[in-house]
């Protein structure tokens, strides 16, 4: 898969064999929940001030650049077909 040819690798718990996404992983996922979970408020967001509203949504887009850059300078891979 894409994600293994790019040498990620999730980390195992010795104790329960549970893995443990890679910090970006998680950050992805965080920031993609906050995005979702503030959906049904962003009217009150907006009635709070217009730019609060799209702070989780910047915050995910954000953190998948980050991702992304990280990961093609680390690594020197290309897009994943």
């Amino acid at each position: 898969t894409c994600w293994s040819q790019a040498g990620h690798s999730e980390v195992g718990s010795p104790l329960t064999g549970a893995t443990t996404p890679p910090l970006d992983v998680q950050l992805l996922r965080v920031t993609a929940a906050a995005v979702v979970a503030l959906a049904p408020v962003e009217g009150y967001l907006l009635g709070i001030s217009p730019q609060l509203a799209k702070v989780p949504t910047v915050l995910f887009v954000l953190a998948w650049l980050a991702v992304r850059v990280r990961h093609r300078w680390w690594t020197g891979a290309r897009a994943c077909p």
